[in-house]
């Protein structure tokens, strides 16, 4: 398929004129130009000679998928009278290979740098069950899984020395294709994610032994589980190296405005044990009310590195300690045995003739540590993917500078030296849990139909998150550790709330009509949406001296979600016709409103040094929006410091650092709205065959449905168009000098929708979005 986008591309213009002025392209960078890097047909739009300037296009990003898999199974029952033995086995094998452009890392959906993703799955499962009298039962089951996927960039047979682009001299062939390329001017990135190449194979070992005893009222179960996981990864995280130039004239001359590469042997083992017992029993207490209670306790063991290669920050020292060294931390985290989670709940047959129920239940449910908070980061204020990957020890993750103009054939990055951004972990880390508990009540209303409504709730304590624990006064900027630049805190501080109404309506069989109406209103509040930061401010706050001030709605809140499904049988009276019976009609309709976005900048414009601030609010960010191309009025948003409009950045002399004023998540994305429809003809062909006729409308309306705009490149840039610059209705930017008191650096434009919601993230379906489609289709069973 095809995802559409739009991109900011330089023209020959602007190269021209670039000549014109008495200029020379950088020999390195014409031989970039040579292969039209930007993917644009017939290459470099031609522009206006008079007012050379980036011009936005369409472009087609090409993305696939492919999936093969097999299952095997055998259930197996013992003979004999005295036996009630039954074996089952189960192996399951899937293989994908998927290209698609995600530009998650600051990486380009320019044509030619997706991600390659090829993926192997293969499970094992053996389980026997043996009553052992009437009344009890046990089961012994085992499991074996594994699970290879590794990230490339699309062009990683490229090798950037056959250009003369030699980023350093010891790069690993793993590590080919394009660093990435960024401009200050708004111009489209070059180059594929940034966090790629990595791949890791996950081993996991399961046994379970679980006991059931029903003596009557009772219905007892016990249960023991064991869980052991090994990760074997590498993550080549900056290894391609970020190369950052200030506008498109300074990239024609090689001259480098920032830049940055890792290096290091980042191949990493890590392993954990986990025990589990639970007890549950449902107690039929009257023929009108049955409860079900329960305890079950959980053990997360303690995550491991197989050399030592875990290391944690110490504040009293301001320096790392290798985790499992002498003298260092035993441990990565505390051991947590305080993880009991009791169930309970009931039914209730309030009038004693089934018609209506009343439910409630109650529970506490752990989270288990996932290995990618400790090995597969990827914040977006520095390179270190976890603690695993600090600039300590034998296998220390190097950083090194580039030189300011890139030379052919010489090493642009040198000066090779442990990292100074780290990663470490709060010793009061504990295991995160969540209380879900609900209340609903069924009604019959007929033989045809029910009604039931529901309240649902959850509250989320000790949730993970990060913070950057040396983030400098913005005042001063002096850091708190100075023997460090980032130090991100992996801690269990995030709370959630979530509160809902259901209701739902059901009709069966009421003269050939099947139906289901549901309808959900919800608010989901929280201080961190993930523990992991996917997009920003997900688990990171954009004041980490302030994490409390991030409570809003949940980078998944989605507060109204109506579905209706309808299965109609026609009717076809007494003949039985082949032409007149067998038909029905189906369909699907999906309404929701939009789940929330943040809008960033990804400078260091509030001087955080955490490069992906909030704005300022200035003006009305919905003012002249009306289309997909403008659902937001960027000028409305300013740089969260006092603007230098000659620099073209913040003031120098008198910068004014301060957080931005706009909210996490203050804004909603699109809603979304689809009808799927499908005729079908059953037909019997004698005794023995059946065939299926059928037409399915996939959005039969062709109503256009766009993606949240986090979408494909997983944030929503202030900079869009070209960037932060003064405000041309400011006095305090149009006087000489400038008011560095006054004067905004705002944003330009409007930010646009570039994709429907079956493509945005690059893996479409059919009736996600995408326009009409039509699939007719015959079946035969016999």
């Amino acid at each position: 398929g095809g995802l559409p986008n739009i991109e900011t591309v330089p023209t020959q213009a602007q190269v021209d004129a670039y000549t014109a002025a008495g200029n020379t392209i950088n020999p390195v960078i014409a031989n970039l130009l040579g292969r039209n890097p930007w993917a644009v047909p017939g290459g470099l739009p031609a522009g206006d000679p008079s007012d050379p300037e980036n011009t936005i296009v369409q472009v087609n990003d090409p993305f696939r998928n492919r999936v093969d898999s097999l299952i095997g199974k055998i259930d197996h029952h013992f003979a004999g009278s005295d036996r009630h033995d039954l074996f089952t086995g189960r192996y399951f094998f899937g293989d994908s290979d998927q290209s698609f452009p995600l530009a998650l890392g600051a990486g380009s959906t320019v044509p030619g740098f997706n991600t390659v993703t090829p993926t192997r799955v293969q499970l094992v499962s053996l389980s026997v069950t043996h009553m052992l009298s009437p009344k009890m039962l046990v089961e012994v089951r085992g499991g074996w899984n594994r699970f290879a996927e590794g990230f490339f960039p699309q062009d990683s047979s490229f090798d950037p020395r056959s250009i003369g682009l030699v980023t350093n001299a010891d790069l690993l062939p793993q590590d080919l294709g394009l660093p990435v390329l960024r401009f200050g001017d708004g111009t489209s990135s070059l180059g594929a994610n940034n966090s790629i190449p990595r791949h890791r194979f996950d081993t996991n070992w399961q046994y379970f032994t679980n006991l059931s005893y029903n003596p009557g009222k009772h219905n007892w179960k016990f249960g023991y589980e064991f869980r052991r996981t090994f990760v074997s990864a590498y993550y080549d995280l900056g290894y391609r190296g970020r190369i950052g130039f200030a506008d498109f004239d300074s990239f024609l001359a090689g001259n480098v405005d920032n830049a940055l590469q890792f290096a290091g042997d980042s191949q990493r083992g890590t392993h954990q044990n986990n025990h589990a017992f639970y007890a549950q029993d449902n107690y039929r207490l009257t023929r009108k009310l049955t409860f079900n209670y329960g305890l079950r306790w959980d053990y997360y063991g303690v995550i491991g590195e197989e050399k030592n290669r875990f290391s944690l920050f110490d504040p009293a020292s301001d320096s790392l300690n290798i985790v499992g060294a002498s003298g260092g931390p035993s441990s990565l985290y505390p051991k947590d045995y305080n993880n009991f989670s009791p169930r309970l709940s009931f039914a209730y047959d309030a009038l004693g003739n089934g018609k209506t129920v009343v439910r409630a239940g109650w529970g506490l449910y752990y989270d288990a540590f996932s290995q990618d908070f400790f090995i597969g980061h990827y914040p977006w204020n520095t390179f270190n993917p976890g603690p695993a990957y600090n600039g300590v020890g034998p296998s220390a993750i190097t950083s090194g500078s580039a030189g300011a103009t890139i030379q052919p054939d010489v090493p642009l990055f040198t000066g090779f030296s442990p990292t100074t951004d780290a990663w470490t972990v709060d010793q009061n880390l504990r295991t995160p849990y969540i209380q879900n508990f609900n209340l609903n009540i069924q009604q019959e209303l007929s033989g045809h139909a029910a009604l039931q409504v529901a309240y649902v709730g959850s509250q989320g304590r000790k949730l993970f998150r990060f913070r950057d624990i040396n983030q400098p006064d913005l005042a001063t900027q002096v850091f708190p550790f100075s023997g460090f630049n980032i130090i991100n805190n992996f801690e269990s501080t995030a709370t959630s709330n979530y509160n809902a109404l259901q209701v739902n309506l059901k009709l069966r069989n009421m003269h050939g009509l099947n139906s289901q109406v549901n309808y959900t209103w919800s608010h989901s509040i929280d201080t961190a949406s993930d523990g992991e930061d996917y997009v920003p401010n997900a688990a990171q706050p954009d004041d980490s001296t302030n994490p409390a001030a991030e409570k809003a709605n949940s980078n998944f809140d989605s507060r109204h979600r109506f579905t209706w499904d309808f299965n109609y049988n026609i009717p076809s009276g007494s003949s039985h016709h082949a032409l007149t019976s067998g038909w029905s009609l189906n369909g699907l309709l999906r309404l929701s409103s939009g789940q929330p976005y943040n809008l960033n900048s990804f400078e260091n414009f509030n001087g955080s040094n955490e490069y992906f601030e909030r704005p300022d609010v200035i003006g009305d960010p919905f003012a002249g929006t009306s289309t997909p191309g403008a659902i937001l009025n960027l000028s409305a948003f300013a740089a969260p410091c006092n603007w230098d409009p000659v620099a073209g950045g913040c003031d120098a002399t008198n910068p004014g650092y301060h957080f931005g004023n706009l909210r996490r998540n203050a804004f909603v994305g699109p809603s979304y709205h689809n009808f799927d429809f499908s005729i079908v003809k059953s037909t019997n062909l004698g005794e023995r065959v059946k065939m299926e006729l059928r037409a399915d409308f996939f959005n039969i309306f062709n109503h256009p449905n766009f993606s949240n705009p986090l979408l494909p490149n997983f944030d929503v840039d202030l900079e869009t168009n070209g960037g932060v610059a003064a405000d041309p209705n400011n006095s305090g930017c149009t006087s000489v000098p400038a008011n560095p008191a006054t004067c905004r650096g705002i944003g330009q434009g409007f930010l646009p929708i570039t994709v429907t919601s079956d493509a945005g993230i690059g893996n479409p379906f059919l009736g996600g979005g995408g326009p009409r489609n039509i699939e007719l289709a015959v079946k035969f069973t016999f």
